[in-house]
């Protein structure tokens, strides 16, 4: 399969830090021949963020795929999935390889070149002032990380 070259933007920057906190892939089969690139979140807290701006995401930036929702009900487990090869062998392009990835995953080299506007590509964040810069200037898509976010105690 051709090597796919996307463009890296503020969609796929999110796809991507989705992908590193909640996503997983892998390939199966009798012959490893489906491949699937998903997201596991919980039912209450992120359907939301999956349902209404994760998943119209997808179909913006990556139309070929056909991504679906379901429920696990055993598990309180919201899944978004996508069989797609092609996203598949994107995500290994990227440095995402399939199998469990809680102790081997990093963020892509690639993201660390596209210095873009010479903004340094790494974040601190010391104390309440700061986290009012980050939230004005970069903010969270999921409002459940915002829902963490508390008043300092004047």
């Amino acid at each position: 399969m051709n090597q796919e070259k996307i463009e890296l933007n503020e969609e796929i920057c999110e796809f991507v830090g989705a992908f590193i906190g909640d996503g997983y892939m892998g390939n199966y089969g009798e012959r490893k021949n489906r491949f699937v690139v998903g997201f596991a979140g919980n039912k209450i807290l992120d359907e939301d963020y999956l349902k209404n701006y994760l998943l119209p995401l997808i179909k913006r930036q990556f139309p070929y795929t056909n991504p679906r929702l379901g429920y696990r009900p055993d598990q309180n487990t919201l899944m978004l999935r996508m069989y797609s090869q092609r996203l598949f062998h994107f995500m290994n392009t990227l440095g995402f390889k399939a199998g469990r990835k809680s102790r081997t995953v990093t963020i892509p080299e690639v993201f660390y070149k596209s210095n873009r506007d010479g903004k340094r590509n790494t974040l601190e964040i010391y104390g309440h002032r700061q986290l009012e810069r980050f939230l004005k200037l970069i903010g969270f898509s999921n409002q459940k990380h915002l829902s963490k976010i508390v008043a300092p105690v004047a």
